[in-house]
């Protein structure tokens, strides 16, 4: 009788680590299989749509917060708008933007200068901000603001 014990608790531990045996190789294979089919390429400036063409991302897409004055800039596929901060009465200057590989076109729709293209280079910095470089503007308040740099909200 003890013999039949010792047995069935040997069968019983030997069935025990096979399953264990198998569970980890099967956690081993789907992780090779993970790294191989995730892509490791790091390219942040183009991402697959749904018709696998390739879209360029804009990045100065987003919120940004003047530090001058604390205007908030946002930009939104061809469309800008810019709130100013006032105690009194908000401002809101809305407006379109034509975004090159390195360099911005700003129109304003409303406010001061309505209709007068101003033409500035864009950079980031190692921190994320963000920084016009005049070309060319006839827009006195635009190019005030526009010298500052900014940070994205």
């Amino acid at each position: 009788m003890a013999t039949t014990r010792r047995r069935s608790k040997k069968v019983w531990n030997n069935n025990l680590l096979i399953f264990l045996a198998l569970i980890i190789v099967l956690a081993l294979i789907s992780m090779v299989m993970a790294y191989f089919m995730t892509d490791h390429t790091e390219n942040n400036e183009k991402t697959k749509s749904p018709g696998n063409k390739s879209l360029v991302v804009v990045p100065i897409e987003g919120t940004w917060v003047s530090n001058y004055n604390g205007t908030m800039l946002t930009i939104k596929g061809q469309q800008i708008t810019l709130e100013l901060p006032s105690v009194d009465k908000p401002g809101i200057i809305k407006g379109k933007i034509a975004i090159g590989k390195n360099s911005v076109t700003f129109i304003y729709e409303n406010g001061p200068c309505k209709s007068v293209e101003g033409h500035y280079q864009y950079s980031l910095n190692e921190k994320g901000e963000l920084f016009f470089k005049l070309i060319g503007d006839n827009c006195p308040a635009r190019r005030e603001m526009m010298s500052a740099s900014w940070f994205k909200l």
